[in-house]
C-alpha cells in the first residue's frame, strides 16, 4: 500500500507532526474567520439599530414639535428608561441636533435644534 508522503508509515517512519500543526492551524484559522464574520455582522445589526432608534427619536421630536424636553418626561411618554433617553440626546448633542440646558453644572433639559 502506497502512504502519502509524510504520513504515517509504522514505527520505522514516525509521523511528521508537521502535518498536523498545519492541518489545526488550518481549522483554527477557519474558525476565527467565521467567528470574526459573524461579530462584524451583529455589530452591523446593532449600529443599524442604534441608527434606527436615534431617526424615531429626532423624527418624534420634529412631528411634536417638541422644543425642549427633560428627559424623563419623554421617558415615561415613550415607554423607555430615562437613560436610554439621556444616551439618545447626548448622541445628538454630540451631532448637533440638540443643545445641553445646564443648571448647577448638570443637565436638566435638552433644547432642539433641529428645524421644526
Amino acid at each position: 500500500m502506497n502512504l502519502p508522503i509524510n504520513c504515517y508509515e509504522g514505527r520505522n517512519h514516525p509521523i511528521n507532526p508537521n502535518i498536523w500543526f498545519y492541518y489545526f492551524i488550518r481549522i483554527f484559522q477557519l474558525y476565527t474567520t467565521k467567528i470574526v464574520l459573524t461579530i462584524k455582522d451583529e455589530l452591523n445589526k446593532v449600529e443599524s439599530l442604534r441608527m434606527n432608534n436615534l431617526n424615531k427619536f429626532l423624527t418624534y421630536l420634529k412631528r411634536k414639535h417638541i422644543t425642549t424636553f427633560i428627559p424623563i418626561d419623554l421617558a415615561k411618554i415613550l415607554k423607555v428608561s430615562n437613560k436610554t433617553i439621556i444616551n439618545w440626546s447626548v448622541e445628538l448633542v454630540n451631532n448637533g441636533y440638540l443643545k445641553p440646558r445646564l443648571v448647577n453644572k448638570r443637565v436638566r433639559s435638552y433644547e432642539v435644534l433641529i428645524v421644526n
